[in-house]
């Protein structure tokens, strides 16, 4: 091989490589993006469970002592 083509190859390859370096840094940019997304929504769901789960407990303590006045009234 003559020296231009060993340059012009080697020109090709220094191309290709930058532009899959590009391409690899940009998706890979765009995947931790959708992960940091989807780690806030579960967050966000974790708290809202949270929240929930407490809301229960103080329903199911309402009804518990709903349900003793009602036994108090019946012995009355």
């Amino acid at each position: 091989m003559s020296s231009t083509q060993m340059w012009f190859i080697g020109i090709v390859i220094t191309c290709i490589s930058a532009v899959m370096g590009f391409s690899i840094k940009f998706v890979t940019s765009q995947v931790i993006k959708r992960l940091d997304a989807i780690v806030e929504k579960l967050e966000n769901l974790g708290s809202v469970a949270t929240a929930h789960k407490e809301q229960l407990y103080f329903h199911k303590e309402r009804i518990d002592d709903l349900h003793e006045r009602v036994r108090m009234l019946e012995m009355k």
